[in-house]
């Protein structure tokens, strides 16, 4: 029963800590352009509270609106997110892939 109390808290703080990096990248990404929280906000359709919110942590961001920040910042989704500490994305969109879907093959798929 220690045991997993012991595993559930290292867990939780884990998560915690991941969770907590996204708010404070939103609001160093936007110190580091200077701009207010007010213009972020516009550029996002937000409104300001909710968006100062977001950086302090106190609701979730939505997924859709964690990929227009992204895009705004022109960062990575995994940057945000605490998944990776390089800002762009490590991967070059404009590769060919193959993707084997159970007995067929999808070749030559362009990602835009």
């Amino acid at each position: 029963m220690l045991i997993n109390k012991i595993i559930n808290t290292k867990e939780r703080k884990i998560i915690i800590k991941s969770k907590q990096r996204i708010y404070s990248r939103i609001r160093d990404l936007r110190e580091d352009s200077d701009l207010k929280q007010k213009e972020v906000a516009e550029k996002l359709g937000l409104h300001t509270t909710q968006y100062q919110r977001y950086e302090r942590a106190e609701t979730t961001i939505p997924a859709d609106i964690i990929v227009d920040i992204a895009r705004f910042y022109n960062v990575s989704t995994d940057y945000l997110l605490g998944l990776t500490n390089n800002p762009k994305n490590s991967w070059n969109t404009k590769n060919n892939i193959n993707i084997k879907q159970g007995n067929n093959n999808i070749n030559n798929i362009k990602i835009k």
